[in-house]
């Protein structure tokens, strides 16, 4: 054990490096193995453990690890050991936490974490990094922005001395430096903004530079392809504060090859796609500069082109471009794409040195959009080109190749100097004029070191500044190191740091690269492999250059970052970067103004250029040569000094941006990428320079603490003595005031030393405590086994005494047992001879009862056939009556005929009397005495038909009355024929008996109005007039449509097979308002509530009703329907046996409704009523109460579950109410949420049933309507629900869930039971028709209000479709086109009515007619007047 803990003591902590993953956290194992731990770059752990073999090597080689913690070093300066593995693992496990800041001493290093991590950013946090310590705040980006502002707002005795500021932000492209720019830009106007306008026009000057100047590439989808040097102006305010007032902005090589040429999977300038996108004429797919690039990509960082483009214009009107010259802008862009359609061949003379466009007309369209004058000037001028010799001038012809040259030469020129343009505007709009001279603050946004397999003139630029950046960043950090030295008075000598002075020679020094190019660009036939020629020889021996072996075009220079190999085709031409005069001369020239003003400026800036030259002092031929030649390296040598120098005079802090991984993820970290990175950006470099003097550094406390103590060192030793007496070597440390500095590799053997000094240690305590282990177990031990033996004796008392106890409770517990035992037996005697007792008397009293129920059965079935005798003797006398009454009102109108023609006969003798012109005395007597006879038999005239209106209105009542008693005898004799099938069902109620006179009989017909016509009237539907034009529709017969009783025409409805022509009650077709849908609260008060009542119901799924087709049902023995359905079913032969066939015609179905016509005129609403009959379970309350059979009105049969292949379908083919299925209507229960009033529960007498209710409330209450479904309560299928099969059956299926099947009602949000809508018959209270003959065809009374007292027949008359089944016998005309005829007189009502044709008249029931759906006994109530218009309330039960 000790061998183990001290060879885990010794086991150090290193990295090794690796091939593949740069270096590795391992462990030493022993001499030359080491166990190693591979990370995963997607993996924030250590990764697998591997064993590896490594060679000897000295400390440097494999470098100790770090103590990171959770979070890592903040400050990596603040590193024990301060090496590259270090930093490399340090940044690892910062990136993996999401911290992407990391200080390296004063330089901030930012890995992108490639999201927007929104809590580091803010108003707040941005004043916290102002005003705290940067020690007391992690590291952040905006600690470098806030010390660059404390910088210029620097005040000494109230006067403001603050320096100039530059921040130098570098990285590769996608690492996020134009990020970084704008966060730092973002944070410094938010501490300084003077006021919103300028601080606007500050921050949107970078979106709209990189809307012109940034590009998808294949590393970066927002990549800026030119560097720019943007100054923040900063001024003293008269509050003595520091704040913003402007910027400028400063451009450096912008990429123009790119307008012309991309790689495959990049693009070309965002602005171009944004243009393109809003024009049609601009197919970005078709267009030469645009095709081959990336054309699928519409959103660069979740932003559209579309909405980039918006975004562009609305920052160009901010900074106060004009709107035209917006206009302008845009039209320019569209023109370069334009321009690259131009093709050229070769000419048609076969000159292979002269060319000619391949088609005029992208010519046309280019020339019209540059503003030149034609397509043939513009082609001349991109196909020739012209060369000036002294005085002469030539026009040498270009082949296709070369005038392509020039087409792309030309669009690239125009962009350039296009995005100068833009640059130019915004430092016009943000540059303060009021200040003189500002303190400036410059952030510098930078191409990174670039390497790529064919490295170009640009490439060559660019790895330039970063050489110049680099010695600026090596200078500042050696004197940094240089500073700490002397402030810690340590003795040191020169440190030898990496100058890449010879590199920046080899470039911009006499005869370096730039100088040897421009050369070779003044050489008339200069070539590119004459100017590699000539570098091979001039440099041969220096240092960084490395001549290639193989090829003409190439070299390698060796940077600071590694080694370039530079490829030097086309370099001439990139470097002399002119546009021939021929084409700059048409753009002059150009109508279009924008382009026109950006060559006119060129054109007086190389006039200002040439006056300069002509007024300098002459001097030698060459350098006259160097200045006119104004090439590409020379333009950016100068302004790349300049940037240095104005870098220079600044105080500088750096901002080192890095890219974790090229696949754009937030989770992984390549380490050999990030090392890359590192060493291009200088940090490597930067720590070899610091680990050249001391690398490694330790306060005096922590050095006493952790090797002083550890190595027993004496506690009043000094830090001198103790680092002598450890260390020995007084070259290899050096002690400063407050911290001691070691040279390489000392503080790793002082590592070494400590640990194997704990190690031994360890090893002494770890004796100590496992003798002290051992003793206090063995006093623990004995403890235990004194304690044990206590126990042991009590429990063994303790068993002896219950085992006594135990035997005491057995002996007493036989002794209870047999007593007991005693007493059951007597007990069970006595209770046997109690139950043969009461068995001898219950059979008894069984015998007597049976013997009295027969006997009352007997007395009840002789009573109910007395009294059905004795209704049928009364019905038969009444019978009689009548047609004795009829008899004797026959003989009245012979008698008043047989005086009418007397009456007659006497007016004419009376007349022909007066003829012969008699005057004797007894003509005149006779002549009185006819005129006294005469008027004695009008007044018996008159007489007589009062007495026949009072008769016939007599043998009306007494005709109802019978049909009523018919129907109750019916029924009485359809129960004593079946009370087998019926056993429970009560006796039927006795009809009321007819009124003594007219007005009781009225009063009790209002009086039996039933409960769902007081339901439709407390809704408002009673009083709703049928619509015009025949909106009532005819009458439905009460028998289904067979040959044998279908009528030739519609007519009005018999009355129990009577002939009576009284007005039938209106039911209307299913298409009109009067079948109304019944709310799910109502149905309860709307269904029967007895067997004896009857309700005729229409169900509808969607808009389609359920109906059953197919002929009448045979009952049982040829019998009516069984059960008292009480339906009028023709019955059919009793010989004829039902089929298979027969049966399938009887299924449901649900179809769409159609009305009915001449052929068909009730059958098919038949096909869709269903008598309701009750089935009471008084076990239940509620709506799950009403159980009903349903029977078809066209089939008679009832309807049950089966039929063909077992589908379970509805039929309706049952033929008696045994075999019928029971049904329950089931309601979506009523959300708890709903806080709206319910229409349905306000209670019916505060409506008027007489007037339409408000048209609003009636919306309402539909809108509040609920459907119901359908569910089996009995039978196999028991709990299922009906619902419509997708080919039109109807069958059942189970519910949604189990709750809903044992009887719950279904949940608000239930969609998966089908729910119905029940429809019932509504009787009408008024309606209108329409008459279009010359005839009404009616006979209406000769008093008001006119009544319809009888219908003429003749074909002369109106038609029967305007009459059969709609107009009833004493209906009241009391309307004639919206005209009132209750308050004319009877001739203005006449000449109302027979005036105008087609003529609408409404009508008015004449009384409430008997309610033939609900039959309830008439209840006698002395206030029928006052409670006839009050509906009962039947929404309660």
């Amino acid at each position: 054990m000790a061998a183990t803990a001290a060879a885990a003591a010794e086991r150090t902590k290193v990295y090794v490096p690796d091939a593949g993953a740069v270096w590795l956290a391992a462990e030493v194992v022993e001499s030359g193995v080491v166990e190693a731990r591979r990370p995963k770059n997607d993996d924030p752990g250590d990764g697998p453990v591997e064993r590896l073999e490594v060679s000897k090597g000295d400390s440097a080689s494999f470098p100790l690890q770090n103590d990171l913690g959770e979070e890592g070093a903040e400050d990596m300066c603040a590193l024990d050991y301060l090496h590259e593995p270090g930093v490399l693992f340090n940044l690892r496990k910062r990136y993996f936490r999401k911290l992407p800041y990391t200080y390296t001493g004063s330089m901030c290093i930012a890995i992108n974490p490639y999201e927007w991590l929104g809590h580091m950013y803010g108003e707040e946090t941005g004043r916290e990094y102002l005003w705290k310590a940067r020690e007391r705040l992690p590291p952040h980006v905006y600690a470098i922005s806030a010390e660059a502002y404390r910088g210029v707002s620097k005040f000494e005795d109230a006067r403001w001395i603050g320096e100039d500021q530059s921040i130098l932000v570098s990285g590769e492209s996608g690492a996020g430096k134009t990020e970084t720019v704008k966060i730092m830009m973002a944070h410094l106007a938010s501490v300084a903004g003077e006021g919103d306008d300028v601080v606007a026009k500050v921050l949107q000057s970078q979106p709209l530079l990189e809307s012109f100047g940034n590009a998808k590439t294949v590393r970066n989808d927002n990549s800026s392809r030119f560097g720019k040097f943007t100054q923040l102006e900063f001024a003293l305010e008269d509050d003595d504060a520091v704040t913003l007032v402007g910027s400028r902005c400063r451009t450096y090589l912008l990429e123009k090859s790119r307008v012309v040429s991309q790689a495959p999977g990049e693009r070309t300038y965002h602005c171009f796609y944004g243009v393109a996108r809003k024009n049609d004429l601009l197919p970005l797919g078709k267009l030469r500069y645009t095709r081959e690039s990336d054309v699928e990509t519409t959103k660069i960082e979740n932003v559209s082109d579309e909405d980039r483009r918006e975004r562009t214009w609305a920052a160009l009107e901010l900074i106060g471009v004009a709107e035209d010259d917006r206009i302008a802008l845009e039209r320019l862009l569209g023109a370069i794409l334009q321009l690259g359609e131009l093709e050229f061949l070769a000419a048609a003379d076969d000159d292979e040195d002269s060319s000619r466009l391949a088609s005029e007309a992208p010519a046309k369209v280019a020339a019209r959009e540059l503003g030149v004058a034609s397509g043939a000037t513009l082609a001349l001028a991109l196909t020739e080109r012209t060369i000036r010799a002294r005085s002469d001038v030539y026009k040498v012809p270009l082949d296709a190749s070369k005038a392509g040259d020039s087409r792309d030469a030309l669009a690239k020129e125009i962009y350039l100097r296009a995005f100068d343009w833009v640059v130019a505007n915004i430092n016009a709009s943000t540059t303060s004029t009021a200040v003189a001279s500002p303190r400036v603050v410059g952030l510098l946004d930078i191409f990174g070191f670039e390497s790529f397999k064919v490295n170009r003139f640009e490439q060559l630029c660019i790895n330039y500044t970063n050489e110049k950046l680099q010695q600026k960043f090596t200078l500042d950090l050696f004197k940094t190191v240089q500073q700490e030295y002397d402030e810690e008075r340590i003795p040191w000598t020169h440190v030898s740091f990496p100058d890449n002075a010879p590199v920046l020679q080899l470039i911009d020094a006499r005869m370096g690269i730039i100088d040897v190019l421009n050369e070779e660009c003044m050489r008339p036939r200069g070539s590119d492999e004459g100017f590699v020629s000539k570098l091979n020889s001039i440099h041969a021996s220096t240092e960084p250059y490395v001549a290639a072996k193989l090829s003409k075009d190439q070299f390698t220079v060796k940077h600071y970052a590694g080694a370039v190999v530079y490829t030097a085709t086309g370099w001439l031409e990139r470097n002399n970067d002119t546009l021939q005069e021929d084409l700059a001369t048409c753009a002059r020239d150009s109508s279009f103004g924008l382009l026109a003003l950006l060559f006119a400026a060129s054109e007086n800036e190389e006039k200002k250029k040439n006056t300069t030259s002509k007024a300098t002092t002459k001097g030698s031929s060459r350098k006259r040569g160097a200045i006119a030649a104004d090439t590409v390296s020379t333009k950016f040598k100068a302004q790349l000094g300049q940037l240095m120098d104005e870098i220079e005079r600044t105080s500088v802090q750096y901002v080192r941006c890095v890219k974790p991984n090229t696949v754009k993820s937030n989770a992984a970290y390549d380490a050999p990428m990030v090392c890359d990175q590192l060493r291009c950006a200088g940090v490597i470099e930067a720590i070899r320079v610091s680990r050249a003097g001391y690398p490694n550094k330790l306060p005096h406390g922590e050095f006493s603490m952790r090797f002083a103590r550890a190595l027993i060192v004496s506690a009043d030793s000094s830090i001198e003595v103790a680092a002598r007496e450890l260390l020995g070597d007084v070259n290899s440390y050096a002690v400063g005031l407050t911290k001691i500095y070691f040279k390489a590799g000392v503080l790793e053997t002082l590592e070494r030393r400590r640990a194997a000094a704990l190690a031994a240690s360890a090893t002494k305590v770890s004796a100590a405590w496992r003798c002290f282990a051992l003793f206090r177990a063995y006093g623990e031990a004995r403890r235990g086994a004194t304690l044990f033996a206590a126990r042991w004796r009590s429990l063994a008392a303790r068993r002896a005494y219950v085992k006594t106890i135990a035997a005491a409770m057995i002996a007493q517990s036989a002794r209870r047992a047999v007593l007991a035992r005693r007493q059951t037996a007597d007990l069970r005697r006595h209770a046997r001879a109690s139950r043969i007792a009461a068995v001898a008397r219950g059979a008894s009293k069984r015998r007597r009862y049976h013997e009295l129920r027969r006997a009352a059965t007997r007395l009840a079935a002789f009573a109910r056939t007395r009294a059905a005798a004795r209704e049928y003797k009364i019905a038969l006398a009444e019978a009689r009556e009548q047609a004795k009454l009829e008899n004797q009102l026959e003989a009245m109108q012979a008698r008043l005929e047989a005086m009418e023609d007397a009456n007659k006969a006497m007016a004419a003798q009376a007349a022909a009397a007066q003829e012969e012109d008699h005057t004797s005395a007894e003509v005149m007597h006779l002549l009185q005495q006819l005129r006294a006879d005469n008027d004695r038999l009008r007044k018996e005239a008159a007489t007589l038909k009062d007495e026949n209106a009072a008769l016939k209105r007599r043998v009306s009542d007494l005709e109802a009355n019978q049909s009523m008693r018919m129907d109750w005898l019916a029924a009485a004799r359809q129960t004593f024929s079946h009370p087998q099938e019926t056993p429970s069902r009560p006796p039927p109620v006795r009809p009321p008996r007819p009124a003594p006179s007219q007005t009781a009989a009225t009063d009790d017909r209002r009086s039996s109005v039933s409960r769902f016509a007081n339901v439709v009237a407390s809704l408002g539907f009673g009083a709703t007039p049928a619509p015009k034009g025949g909106g009532v529709g005819t009458v439905v017969s009460s028998l289904p449509a067979t040959p044998e009783n279908k009528p030739d025409r519609p007519t009005a409805a018999k009355v129990s097979g009577g002939g009576d022509k009284r007005r039938a009650p209106h039911i209307a077709l299913p298409l009109n308002r009067f079948w109304q849908d019944v709310p799910a609260a109502s149905l309860e008060g709307a269904l029967p509530r007895r067997d004896a009542e009857v309700v005729l119901v229409h169900l509808k799924v969607g808009g389609q009703y359920l109906c059953a087709t197919g002929g009448p049902v045979e009952p049982p023995n040829g019998g009516g329907g069984g059960g008292g359905g009480g339906g009028s079913v023709v019955a059919s032969s009793p010989s004829k046996q039902q089929t298979p066939q027969d049966e399938h015609n009887r299924y449901v179905r649900c179809e769409a409704p159609s009305p009915g016509d001449d052929q068909q005129p009730a059958g098919y609403r038949t096909a869709m009523t269903f008598r309701v009959e009750r089935v009471d379970d008084a076990s239940e309350e509620g709506l799950a109460r009403c159980k009903f059979h349903l029977k078809s009105e066209l089939t008679g049969g009832y309807l049950c579950v089966g039929g063909l292949f077992q589908r379970y379908c509805l039929v309706a083919s049952a033929p008696t109410r045994a075999e019928a299925t029971t049904f329950q209507f089931v309601a979506r229960r009523k959300d708890d949420d709903d806080d709206d009033a319910d229409l349905l529960a306000t209670s019916p007498d505060e409506y008027d049933s007489t007037t339409p209710r408000d048209a609003a409330s009636m919306e309402r209450l539909r809108a509040r309507q609920l459907l119901v479904a359908l569910r089996v309560v009995d039978g196999a299928k028991m709990g299922h629900f009906v619902r419509v099969r997708p080919d039109a059956y109807v069958n059942v299926a189970p519910p949604g869930s189990t709750a809903v099947a044992k009887g719950a009602a279904l949940p608000p949000d239930d969609r998966v039971t089908p729910l119905l809508s029940v429809e019932l018959l509504v009787p009408l209270q008024s309606y209108e028709i329409t008459f279009v003959s010359s005839q009404l065809g009616l006979i209406v009374s000769k008093t008001m209000p006119l009544r319809v007292v009888r219908f003429k027949d003749s074909a002369t008359h109106a038609p029967a479709a305007e009459l059969s089944g709609r107009i009833g016998i004493g209906d009241v005309l009391i309307t004639a086109d919206g005209r009132d005829l209750i308050t004319c007189s009877r001739r203005e009502a006449v000449d109302i009515i027979t005036s105008t044709r087609p003529i609408t008249i409404g009508f008015r029931v004449a009384h409430q007619a008997q309610d033939l759906l609900h039959q309830t006994p008439t209840r006698n109530n002395n206030n029928n007047n006052n409670n006839s218009s009050k509906p009962v309330d039947l929404l309660t039960p």
